[in-house]
C-alpha cells in the first residue's frame, strides 16, 4: 500500500505544479548559425577517386550531410545547393563553408564571416587536365601565341596533343611530351583567321593512354584580334643611319603605319607623310610608338612634348642612339648610360654590333631586353602610364648580317610595345566571362597627350536580340578614366561594351555570359583560398572534416541571453500522470480496496 500511497501523492504533485506553472530561468549557449553551400557544376560528373563509382556531385552532398552530423545540436547548419554559384547563402558576417570539387565561384569583395572550403576528390591518375588559357593579344596579319597550362598526373613517357580552333578550324597545336607529374606550360603558336575580339577554343588530346575522365580536357580564351595598323612615329633631328634601317626593317611589316620625318637641313624637312611637322601634339596622339633617331639633337620643347605622350598618353618611347647621350633628353633616362667599344662586334638579344651603350644602376622596375657580358644594353623602364625603351647597339646596323635577326628585332619589340600603348579609348571589362547573373565591372579610359576637357562619356551594352542597354558610368582615378557596373540580362549570349569618349573616340570589349562560367578545366580557387585565409577559415579536404567541425564548435558565442522556460507545460507529464493514477488505481483493487 505504500507504493500505491506513493503514486498517489506524485500525480497529486504534477497536478499541483502543473497548476502552478513555475518558471525556470536558463542561460544555454546558442547555436552557431552556419551556411553549408555545395556547389554545383557541369563538373559533378567527373570521377572523384581513381576507384569507385563515386563522383563529385554525390560526393559533395555526402560531405555537407557529414559535416552536419558531426556539429550536431552545436550549430544550426543549413545545406544549400548552389545551382547559381555567385550567391553565398550567407551573410557578410555569418560563418560558412563551401563545398567544392573544384567549380568556379567568386566570393563577394565584403565577405567578412569565416569562410572555410572542404575540397572534395582526389588527383585522377592517368589523367591530363587543362587548367588556364592565356592568349596575349595579337594583329591579324601576325602569328600570336596562347600559354595553355597543363596539369598531369601518371602520364609519364605519354604526349598529349594541344589543338587551339577558332570555330570549326584549328588555328594551332603543339605536342607536349611528359617526362614527370605536374603542371607545365605549352606555347601554342597560332594564326588569326578574322579580326576582333575572337572566341578560342583549347582541346588537350593525348595518344595512347585512356584517361580517368575528359571533362577538364578543354578550355576557352578570348583574344583581341587588331585588323588597323598601330601608328609608329619615327622623328629624327638629324638624319642618322641607324634610325634609317630600323624604317626600312618596319616599313616592311603589314602591322604598321610608318610616319617618318627627318630635319635633313634648318630650312629642309624629308617626310612620309602631309602630318603636322615636328613633335605636335595632333601628330603624337594617335601614335602608339615613338622611336627617335639621334636623341642627343632633341630640343627642351621635344623633350617635353615626349614626356607628356609617355606619362599621359600611354605611349612608348624608342631611343636610338649612334653616340653617348647628351642635351635635354637626359630627363628620359631613368640610368647613366656609359660607352663601350669592342674591336670585334658581338651579339645581344639579337642585335650584333662593336658599340654599344651599357646601363649602370638598373632596377628592379626594368625589364631588361637584351644583356652584353658588359651590362644590360636594351633596357624598358616604366615612366608614367608608358615606358621608354633604349636600345644601346649603337651601330646594330652595320652588322645586319643576312640572317634577318635585325628585322626580326625591331618588328618584335615595336609589336610588343604598340600592342601595350593601346588605342586612344581603352574599354575593358572583370570578368570577360560572366555568370548568369553576374555584375560586370566596366572601365573605360581615354589616352591622350592633350589636355582633355570634354569630360563626357557613354557606354552601352548589347546582347544578341536584346534592346541595347544604357550603362551609367562615373569618374574614376585619373583624367579620363570611368568606371561603371551593369549585369547582362540573358544567359549563354555574347555581349558587346561599346564606349566613347567625346573629343577622342570609341572603344568595346566582348563579354561571354555562360552558364558555366569555365574558362578552362578544374578552376583554381586562388580566390576562395585567401578568403578562407583572410577570414580565419580552413581549407580541408573530406578527412579533414573533423577537425572543421571542431574549428567551427570553438566560433560558437559565449554571450548567454537568459530565458524563462515553463518545464510544466510539457505534454509528458500527462503520460505520467495517468500512469500515477492508473497505478495506483490497479493497487488498490488488487488489494481489495475501493
Amino acid at each position: 500500500m505504500r507504493l500505491a500511497e506513493l503514486l498517489r501523492l506524485t500525480a497529486i504533485g504534477i497536478a499541483i505544479m502543473c497548476w502552478l506553472d513555475p518558471p525556470v530561468v536558463v542561460a544555454p549557449q546558442p547555436p552557431l548559425p552556419l551556411g553549408i553551400a555545395v556547389v554545383r557544376s557541369s563538373m559533378d560528373e567527373r570521377p572523384a577517386s581513381n576507384t569507385g563509382a563515386d563522383t563529385i556531385g554525390s560526393r559533395t552532398s555526402a560531405a555537407a550531410q557529414r559535416l552536419v552530423q558531426l556539429l550536431g545540436d552545436d550549430a544550426d547548419a543549413r545545406v544549400h545547393e548552389m545551382a547559381d554559384p555567385l550567391r553565398l547563402p550567407c551573410d557578410a558576417q555569418q560563418p560558412c563553408v563551401v563545398v567544392t570539387g573544384g567549380a568556379p565561384i567568386r566570393v563577394p569583395a565584403d565577405r567578412r564571416g569565416h569562410t572555410s572550403v572542404v575540397r572534395v576528390g582526389e588527383a585522377l591518375t592517368p589523367n591530363v587536365a587543362v587548367t588556364a588559357v592565356d592568349v596575349l593579344a595579337t594583329h591579324s596579319e601576325a602569328a600570336g601565341v596562347a600559354r595553355v597550362l597543363v596539369s598531369g598526373s601518371g602520364m609519364a613517357g605519354g604526349r598529349t596533343r594541344v589543338r587551339l580552333t577558332d570555330g570549326s578550324a584549328v588555328i594551332g597545336e603543339a605536342d607536349h611530351p611528359w617526362n614527370g607529374d605536374g603542371e607545365t606550360t605549352v606555347s601554342v603558336p597560332w594564326w588569326p583567321i578574322a579580326s576582333g575580339t575572337r572566341e578560342l577554343a583549347v582541346e588537350a588530346v593525348t595518344e595512347g593512354v585512356e584517361e580517368r575522365t575528359l571533362l577538364d580536357n578543354d578550355g576557352r580564351a578570348f583574344v583581341d584580334v587588331a585588323d588597323a595598323r598601330w601608328p609608329v612615329i619615327i622623328h629624327e633631328r638629324r638624319p642618322a643611319w641607324a634610325t634609317t634601317f630600323v624604317r626600312r626593317a618596319l616599313e616592311g611589316d603589314p602591322r604598321f603605319s610608318i610616319d617618318a620625318r627627318t630635319d635633313v637641313a634648318p630650312s629642309v624637312v624629308a617626310s612620309t607623310s602631309s602630318s603636322p611637322g615636328g613633335l605636335s601634339d595632333a601628330r603624337l596622339d594617335p601614335a602608339r610608338v615613338v622611336i627617335v633617331g639621334a636623341p642627343e639633337a632633341l630640343t627642351a620643347d621635344d623633350v617635353a612634348r615626349l614626356d607628356r605622350f609617355v606619362r599621359h598618353r600611354g605611349g612608348a618611347i624608342v631611343l636610338v642612339p649612334d653616340r653617348p647621350f647628351a642635351g635635354p633628353v637626359g630627363r628620359l633616362l631613368a640610368h647613366r648610360w656609359r660607352e663601350r667599344l669592342d674591336d670585334t662586334a658581338s651579339e645581344s638579344g639579337g642585335l650584333r654590333a662593336s658599340e654599344w651603350l651599357v646601363a649602370d644602376g638598373a632596377s628592379s622596375f626594368d625589364e631588361p631586353v637584351a644583356q652584353s657580358h658588359a651590362g644590360p644594353t636594351v633596357v624598358s623602364t616604366p615612366a608614367g602610364a608608358g615606358r621608354v625603351v633604349v636600345v644601346g647597339a649603337m651601330d646594330a646596323w652595320r652588322h645586319r648580317g643576312a640572317d634577318a635577326g635585325f628585322e626580326r628585332f625591331w618588328r618584335t619589340t615595336v609589336a610588343g610595345l604598340a600592342r601595350g600603348a593601346g588605342a586612344n579609348v581603352a574599354v575593358d571589362a572583370e570578368p570577360r566571362w560572366s555568370l548568369p547573373g553576374e555584375e560586370v565591372t566596366v572601365r573605360v579610359s581615354g589616352r591622350t597627350v592633350r589636355a582633355w576637357t570634354e569630360r563626357i562619356a557613354t557606354a552601352t551594352l548589347a546582347c544578341g536580340a536584346v534592346a541595347t542597354m544604357p550603362i551609367r558610368l562615373w569618374p574614376s582615378n585619373g583624367q579620363a578614366s570611368f568606371v561603371g557596373r551593369v549585369r547582362p540580362p540573358v544567359s549563354g549570349a555574347t555581349c558587346t561594351v561599346s564606349a566613347r569618349l567625346a573629343g577622342l573616340g570609341e572603344g568595346r570589349v566582348v563579354v561571354q555570359v555562360t552558364p558555366g562560367g569555365r574558362t578552362s578545366g578544374p578552376a583554381v580557387d586562388a580566390n576562395l583560398d585567401a578568403v578562407a585565409s583572410r577570414t580565419g577559415g580552413l581549407v580541408v579536404s573530406e578527412a579533414g572534416l573533423d577537425r572543421l567541425a571542431e574549428a567551427l564548435r570553438a566560433l560558437r558565442s559565449d554571450a548567454r541571453t537568459p530565458e524563462a522556460r515553463h518545464p510544466m507545460r510539457s505534454l509528458w507529464w500527462f503520460p505520467l500522470f495517468a500512469g500515477c493514477l492508473a497505478g495506483e488505481w490497479w493497487l488498490r483493487r488488487r488489494a481489495g480496496l475501493r
